[in-house]
Order: structure tokens, then C-alpha cells, then sequence
């Protein structure tokens, strides 16, 4: 079955085609790492090897310095043959784009030793940093810290404190993002999960570390350049991370439509024993209808990665209050669909997808595991509406 993607033009990569030939290994070891909890070790270094934590490192930094639409071409490719694969490089994309943040020399640092350093963390601040000479006091407990990985960073988004009070701003606490050694932490066997088993997002925690100065940042600081030489990296972290959650998305359509398709074939209908499904004409128009939303969400995110470049080249003005809403609403609305599609192949299917040897009701699971996310929400839309109306 022939479904749309990336422009092959636009997409090809070295880093592309070595996933490409690791997309076999990845589906035979994809109920394996289910049951572990964990991807196999051998295979993220696999991928390691084919560049997945380097793919959005600049060049000056050793990295492959890939464009939007080239990283989220490897990412979506990588889902097709098993969600946890694609979320893994999806992650190491989110935290590439975040060391832009900082300062020049922690970047050189970190990157000294070469691009391909492994980092898990989560954004949301829920831990607290307290202000202190130099630097700061962390201390917190995160969720969902994915990466089946053993770590050499990890982040932790925090609010400030200072003397004894949140350090508050027009929009509410001012928080930021500690990048702390991994050493520091400890972690907590928690990831017991219904889908993406395989992305061993558990949960993490750290008690009163010493954070210096050059190693905090305010992520969501949409006036603070960076050092970075591509204007790409001078864009929001929700610009350019946002999409790389949808591209796990289309990739579990994409295969999972494919098999649909595939199971069709011999599949019969329980009410016409003697007609397998893909002869019936209202399988064709429900699978056709289901083919054209893909493709449709496949171009809605096409369209928002090219905008990006839009946007860092100037021709494109950058507001704040109306680019991030819409962003996140475009992202949202692709995890949303996708669950609805998701849910309609799971019908079609019929008994199929119940039996756990059946690769629907995984991608199924994980596709809902996925749109759980905070990406995946419909709270942006308010937002982007009330701009919508009013400019």
C-alpha cells in the first residue's frame, strides 16, 4: 500500500538510510523490549551509530546539523517498525535543540568528547531551584524521564526561588531547566505502562545538588538569542520540538495502515464468510477515507516544518502569542486524529487486533500512550482562537 511522506528530495540522509536498514531488527525486536521495559542495549547503540543523538547537534559542534524536515523523516521512519524506537531518537532530537540554550562554553564541554552524548530529562518544572552564590540548589522529583538508555546528562525544569519565595513574572513563577551530570540522580522503577513500554520513561529525582550559573537556563525565554550560527535555534523550543512528537504519530499510522491493508487480504468478514475484506466495498471506501486523513496530517506537518524555515529566516515575523498556540494546536490536532484513526482501524480489524501477537493493538496502545503527552492536548486551542479572532 502506497502512502505518502516525506519528499524524498527534501528528507534522504546518511542518517536516514542507516535507519532504514535497522527498520527489520527493530520490528523483530520489538515485543522483546515490550517485556523488558527497555529497548535492547545492542540496538540503541544501533542507532547511536546511525546518528540519532546527533542529528539536530550543529556542525560546529561535530553534529550532522540535519534540517526539520530531514530529522523528523528518521524519527517517523524509526515509529513504523516500533514506537519506542522512533520516541528514543524523538527525545534526543528534543534535547539537542535545548543545549542551543546555554552557554557556549557548557556546550563545548558537554560536546567535547564528540555529538553523540546521551541525555534524558523532563522539562516540567516541577522541581525547585533555589538561588545561592554561583548558581543553584536543585531539588525535585520528575516524571516520564525517557531514554532506554543509561544517561551522562539529565535536565530538570524547576521553579526559582529566591528568598524563600518564587521568583514570579507577568506570566506566572519563572522557571527554569538545570542540566545536571547523571550521577546526581536517582531513579525509580515506575514505567509500568499499557504502551511505549519499550522507553523506559520513569521516574527520576535529585535532592539538593549544586547547579552553577552556566549550567541553568530559561527555556522558554523567547527573547534570548542563542549562540548557535543557524537562526533555526534563535526559534522557540516549542517550534521546533512540538513536531518531532508528531512524527512518532504518522509513522504509527503509516505502518499501521499498511497492515491493514495487508490483513485485508485474508481476512474475512464474520458476516460474509465467503468475501475477505478487501473485497468489500465499504472496507475500500472506509480504508480510502482513512488513507486520505493520514496523507492530510502527513501535509499539515510537512507544512509546519517548512514553515520553520520561514520563520528563522526572517521572511516570516516571529510573534510569540500567535506562532506557539498555533504550533502547539497543529501538533495537538495530529495526536488527536491519530487516536481517532487509531481507533476506527482497531474496528475494522475486527477480531484481529485483540490476540496480543497482532501488531495493530500494539501501535494502537502506543499511539494512545503517545497522544497522552502534553503535546498531544487540545488546550492550545483556546489560545490560538482568542488570536485568530482578534487579529
Amino acid at each position: 500500500m502506497q502512502l505518502p511522506s516525506y519528499r524524498p528530495a527534501l528528507a534522504a540522509t546518511e542518517n536516514l538510510a542507516g535507519v532504514r536498514k535497522l527498520l527489520t531488527e527493530i520490528a523483530e525486536l520489538a515485543p522483546q523490549g515490550e517485556a523488558d521495559r527497555i529497548l535492547d542495549s545492542g540496538l540503541v547503540d544501533k542507532m547511536d551509530d546511525a546518528g540519532i543523538f546527533r542529528m539536530m547537534v550543529p556542525k560546529e559542534y561535530g553534529g550532522d546539523g540535519l534540517n526539520p524536515l530531514q530529522v523528523n523523516a528518521v524519527i517517523e521512519e524509526l515509529a513504523t517498525a516500533d514506537a519506542a524506537a522512533g520516541w528514543t531518537a524523538m527525545v534526543a532530537v528534543g534535547f539537542n535543540v535545548v543545549m542551543s540554550q546555554y552557554p557556549k562554553e557548557t556546550v563545548e564541554a558537554l560536546y567535547a568528547n564528540g555529538p553523540n552524548v546521551r541525555m534524558r530529562g523532563a522539562v516540567a518544572p516541577t522541581g525547585k531551584a533555589v538561588k545561592v552564590e554561583g548558581g543553584y540548589r536543585l531539588s525535585g522529583r520528575w516524571p516520564f524521564g525517557s531514554g532506554p538508555f543509561k544517561p551522562e546528562w539529565m535536565f530538570g525544569g524547576a521553579m526559582l526561588i529566591e528568598d524563600g519565595k518564587p521568583v514570579m513574572t507577568p506570566r506566572g513563577p519563572k522557571t527554569c531547566l538545570a542540566l545536571v551530570p547523571a550521577e546526581h540522580f536517582e531513579f525509580f522503577d515506575t514505567w509500568h505502562t499499557v504502551g511505549l513500554c519499550a522507553t523506559d520513561s520513569r521516574d527520576f529525582a535529585v535532592d539538593d545538588v549544586f547547579v552553577p550559573d552556566s549550567h541553568v537556563t530559561e527555556l522558554f525565554n523567547f527573547e534570548k538569542p542563542t549562540h548557535y550560527e543557524d537562526n533555526l535555534f534563535n526559534l522557540s523550543f516549542p517550534l521546533i520540538a512540538g513536531p518531532t512528537h508528531s512524527a512518532v504519530c504518522l509513522g504509527i499510522l503509516k505502518a499501521t495502515l499498511a497492515e491493514l491493508a495487508e490483513l485485508s487480504k485474508t481476512k474475512k468478514s464474520a458476516f460474509n464468510p465467503g468475501q475477505i475484506l478487501a473485497e468489500s466495498p465499504i472496507f475500500q471506501f472506509q480504508l480510502a477515507e482513512l488513507s486520505v486523513r493520514y496523507a492530510s496530517l502527513d501535509a499539515l506537518h510537512v507544512q509546519q516544518l517548512q514553515g520553520l524555515d520561514s520563520l528563522a529566516n526572517g521572511n516570516e515575523q516571529f510573534n510569540p502569542a500567535f506562532h506557539i498556540p498555533r504550533a502547539a494546536s497543529w501538533v495537538g490536532y495530529i495526536h488527536q486524529e491519530t487516536t481517532q484513526i487509531m481507533n476506527q482501524v482497531v474496528e475494522l480489524a475486527g477480531s484481529a487486533p485483540v490476540y496480543s501477537k497482532s501488531p495493530l493493538q500494539k501501535r494502537w496502545r502506543d499511539a494512545r500512550i503517545v497522544a497522552q503527552h502534553n503535546a498531544g492536548m487540545r488546550s492550545p486551542y483556546p489560545m490560538f482562537g482568542s488570536m485568530l479572532v482578534t487579529s
